[in-house]
């Protein structure tokens, strides 16, 4: 398949992906209401975030169950299989009853199941995408094609950050929260279902690798224990960071500023805009300066402002959107070379299943800085409990690239 076609396919796989997975995280208030209404808003807020966390061990599971598909039958066939669970999902959180209909406790239960299917089924598709974009990148195009993934990613992001707000703003309040809030499920669903549907049938071109027996699969995974945790501590700094200045600060001034809802989405919705060029950019620069030498002097300016960038989203608003502004260039620039960083890092045949256990650890921790955050910040009162964990992430990265003894970009990979 041309890379231009691999491009195109691996954009829109994350675009509707995110765009799905997205609309929880700026729904967390209106599900909140619905699951445990009796609750306080905090208290809401923290349940829902247990079901986020949840959420992440379910897309740790979901690389261990699904990513080996794409090593034996190839990405494409992972990815369709993916983005129809993440589908059907969707649309069933669209439809779910609240807490009125069927009780507090049921609703939480069925809430929480349909979470981790959608987690479960990301788990495999993402890292799939970053691995079908630069298996079929062009000579000397790796960074370039390893940014679109994420780019689409973020794309989806905005789309579910725009789509609750405009619900919001057009019904208002009451209206979302009685029923508005399911539009944005039932319409992304829906579009991801379509999509799956059509998605390419076969890996046109790609040579897949012999059948490997089960126990012999895990016996070699076994041997890159070393490589899971360098990659998850690269990937998770940055990714704690994005959830805490983009996801619970939003939510956190959302309660204390006494904002809508709305306005915070929409404040965040615009530095989101900003984020997709600099994606494209950094695939750009890391085919030029080298993805590796630009991933390590991003993740120092990162380590850099951090602590000021939530201390500063911790006071107002606009604060908040100040913060936003002061570390997108170096976080999305690392995500942007994810894929061709990390994922050239490791043998062929257990390239999927490895990037996608790693990968999703770190999601993993990143789902459970916002409990840490909230729990420090809300309960304990310690303003600087959400930064001092994003710092903690800081020197387990700069380590682990320092593993990294080679540039990935142009040169040979072990099969």
């Amino acid at each position: 398949m041309p890379a231009s076609q691999h491009n195109r396919a691996s954009l829109m796989a994350t675009l509707l992906a995110l765009f799905q997975f997205s609309l929880f995280g700026f729904s967390v208030h209106t599900l909140g209401r619905q699951i445990v209404p009796a609750l306080k808003p905090d208290q809401q807020l923290l349940v829902v975030y247990g079901i986020f966390a949840a959420g992440g061990i379910a897309r740790l599971v979901g690389s261990i169950i699904l990513s080996p598909i794409g090593d034996r039958l190839g990405s494409t066939t992972l990815l369709r299989r993916s983005l129809k669970l993440l589908a059907v999902a969707t649309l069933l959180i669209g439809v779910f009853p609240g807490a009125s209909k069927v009780g507090a406790m049921t609703a939480g239960l069925v809430l929480l199941a349909l979470r981790l299917v959608q987690s479960l089924a990301l788990g495999g598709e993402y890292t799939a995408s970053l691995s079908y974009a630069v298996d079929g990148a062009a000579p000397g195009c790796r960074g370039w094609s390893s940014s679109l993934a994420p780019a689409g990613a973020q794309i989806g992001f905005l789309l579910g950050s725009l789509s609750t707000a405009l619900v919001i703003q057009g019904l208002g309040d009451g209206a979302t929260a009685a029923w508005g809030w399911r539009i944005p499920f039932l319409l992304a669903g829906l579009l991801g279902l379509v999509h799956s549907q059509g998605f390419g049938r076969t890996d046109q071109g790609q040579a897949l690798p012999p059948p490997i027996k089960t126990l012999s699969k895990f016996q070699r995974l076994r041997k890159q224990w070393r490589r899971v945790l360098a990659i998850a501590a690269v990937a998770a700094f940055p990714l704690v960071v994005f959830n805490v200045l983009f996801i619970y600060f939003v939510n956190l001034q959302t309660m204390r500023s006494g904002i809508l809802t709305a306005q915070a989405t929409f404040l965040t919705s615009l530095v989101q805009v900003l984020a997709v060029p600099v994606l494209l950019a950094g695939g750009r620069l890391g085919d030029r300066l080298g993805d590796r030498r630009l991933t390590v002097i991003c993740s120092l300016i990162l380590a850099a402002v951090t602590l000021p960038a939530t201390i500063m989203a911790s006071a107002s608003p606009w604060g908040m959107l100040a913060a936003q502004i002061l570390v997108v260039i170096p976080i999305y620039v690392i995500f942007s070379l994810q894929g061709s960083v990390l994922s050239g890092w490791l043998p062929k045949n257990d390239r999927t299943t490895v990037f996608a256990l790693a990968f999703n650890f770190a999601n993993l921790i990143a789902a459970l800085s916002l409990i840490i955050s909230s729990i420090t910040m809300q309960t304990l009162g310690l303003n600087f409990g959400p930064g001092l964990f994003c710092m903690a992430w800081a020197p387990p990265c700069l380590l682990a690239l320092g593993w990294l003894t080679r540039e990935t970009n142009g040169s040979s990979r072990s099969a």
